[in-house]
């Protein structure tokens, strides 16, 4: 039957593959292949040769975006999308959905929809409704998982089911042709030389699903959030600063829209979007907080920080919570909400309070580390120093050298290492010592105390793929090579190696040696690495030859 659609608020949570028995990775829907000519009276054609030089200059200028306000933004991406005509009257037009089939899972209810609109076709959603209520709805948060993702990944693996049973509604969209294939990538391709974009379908289907949350009887309008994983947080970047109502964002994953990496594989490479992205991936411009999370949030403290932030924006009718003494652990996930949200101040301000509640010796490096991200070193080392240590041991003067380092003193990054090698430092600290002369570009040292630890330890993958990296920064090509082979046969699941070899043959011009690496890599049935690195390498694969695809769909 016909969903009636009322006032509340809900949590839209935006997954990437097909999800009903009926779909098909390998298959494009008739209104996304017939879109272009549909839709001509709003084209903008562009030639292969045209859109190949466009996307060739963009890479090599790399021009700094000029700050603009919130409106000229808007309408900046509204323009290099080419959603104008979609957006029109979107408001005042009818929102067709049809509800598909419930199930009851521990704790909330899994309903299946289906939506049609006249640009997009039919498009399929998750509801997921918690066996809770409140007067006035329930609050809600908008999220877009990543490439690969289907719509039972994000709720049992990204944190859907949590949220619905912690109160939320949710909402998972089904976005289609979102697979990293070649369906995809010539897809991208006719939408770009017919002067569209892929993604600027998947933003507006995303901002169907927002319209209706909004309309939900169920749902708190007020209190809707964002939450992306990787593609998904692409999408939730432009969403976000195309439409007001979004109470709050967490997100994995930053893009300029241009990377070489992207090419033209996916709805990712928006060369009309490129100028634009320094400003859409400054969190501090958002009217609302903002919190960045580790790529796939899968680890407890990573959904944990994730759940503390929507419960302390969304939960509490959209303020913090009220200033009073907490744990530190309590006062270190505020900074990070604080600081995610670009309020360093106020984040600075926190970490204060958690070293002044008598942080615990795991706690420290943590708050340590969110100093330094924010740029206060001194803080970071007075934190660290704080931790009960002393600063004459080989562990505590590397992390105050690392934090030097990152400070742009190197003075006294090299005046600790050296300090710290007179120590006798253990195996893990001698690596660590070496990753710091590499980042100070003192590739001579690091050289040699990793090839002392390969020499050590010579069945040890690691050191070996550290030690190529440095030989390869350092000048030397032909050892990086054979070490990074060595290092891929000790251990041929770890990604890690693949990566870095296949970009120092892929810059060396063996671009064919390049490719049968990352397809070696992607063969893997059980590869060590996570998932950013397998997607990473997906898009490093197709990257190489970004426009081959060109003569053979015009």
């Amino acid at each position: 039957m016909a969903h009636k659609l009322n006032t509340g608020a809900v949590l839209l949570v935006c997954a990437c593959s097909f999800l009903s028995p009926s779909s098909s990775r390998g298959v494009v829907p008739a209104a996304y292949s017939n879109f272009p000519e549909a839709n001509s009276a709003y084209s903008r054609p562009v030639s292969s040769e045209a859109l190949k030089k466009q996307f060739l200059e963009r890479t090599v200028l790399r021009q700094p975006p000029l700050p603009m306000d919130a409106a000229a933004l808007r309408s900046a991406i509204v323009d290099g999308l080419n959603i104008g005509f979609m957006l029109k009257a979107l408001d005042s037009r009818e929102l067709k959905v049809k509800e598909a089939g419930d199930s009851r899972r521990s704790g909330y209810l899994r309903r299946r929809l289906l939506f049609k609109d006249p640009f997009i076709g039919e498009m399929e959603a998750w509801l997921l409704l918690p066996s809770t209520s409140a007067a006035g709805g329930l609050p809600a948060i908008l999220g877009l998982p990543g490439h690969g993702d289907t719509a039972s990944d994000f709720e049992n693996t990204r944190l859907g089911a949590d949220l619905a049973r912690a109160g939320y509604i949710v909402l998972i969209p089904v976005f289609r042709v979102y697979s990293l294939d070649k369906e995809e990538r010539d897809l991208s391709l006719r939408f770009l030389r017919g002067g569209f974009t892929l993604m600027g379908l998947r933003v507006y289907e995303t901002m169907l699903a927002l319209k209706y949350l909004r309309g939900l009887k169920e749902a708190d309008p007020s209190r809707i959030g964002v939450i992306g994983h990787s593609g998904g947080s692409v999408v939730a970047n432009l969403l976000v600063r195309l439409t007001g109502g979004i109470a709050a964002q967490a997100g994995d994953y930053r893009i300029d829209y241009l990377a070489a990496a992207d090419g033209t594989e996916n709805s990712e490479h928006l060369p009309a979007i490129f100028p634009l992205s320094g400003t859409i991936n400054n969190v501090a411009t958002l009217p609302f907080p903002h919190l960045t999370i580790p790529y796939g949030f899968a680890d407890p403290v990573s959904r944990r920080q994730v759940l503390d932030f929507f419960s302390a924006v969304l939960l509490h009718s959209g303020a913090m919570p009220p200033d009073k003494e907490l744990p530190a652990e309590d006062y270190f996930v505020k900074a990070r909400i604080e600081a995610g949200a670009g309020e360093k101040a106020a984040a600075l301000a926190s970490l204060d309070k958690a070293l002044g509640v008598n942080p615990g010796p795991e706690e420290l490096p943590r708050i340590a580390a969110l100093y330094a991200e924010l740029g206060e070193a001194g803080k970071a080392e007075e934190a660290l120093l704080g931790s009960g240590k002393t600063a004459e041991t080989p562990e505590l003067l590397t992390d105050l050298a690392g934090i030097a380092a990152g400070a742009g003193n190197k003075k006294l990054a090299l005046e600790r290492l050296s300090r710290a090698e007179e120590m006798k430092p253990l195996a893990g600290d001698k690596q660590r010592i070496a990753l710091i002369y590499q980042e100070l570009k003192e590739y001579g040292r690091a050289l040699e105390i990793l090839r002392g630890l390969a020499a050590e330890d010579p069945e040890n993958a690691v050191f070996l793929a550290d030690l190529g990296l440095c030989e390869y920064l350092g000048g030397d090509r032909q050892s990086a090579e054979r070490h990074l082979l060595s290092a891929i046969e000790k251990a041929p699941a770890r990604l890690s190696a693949y990566l870095t070899l296949g970009g120092i043959y892929s810059a060396g011009g063996r671009d064919e040696d390049a490719s049968a690496l990352y397809d070696r890599a992607l063969a893997l049935k059980e590869p060590e690495g996570g998932g950013a690195l397998r997607e990473l390498i997906s898009r490093q694969r197709k990257a190489i030859l970004p426009f081959s695809a060109s003569k053979e769909n015009k």
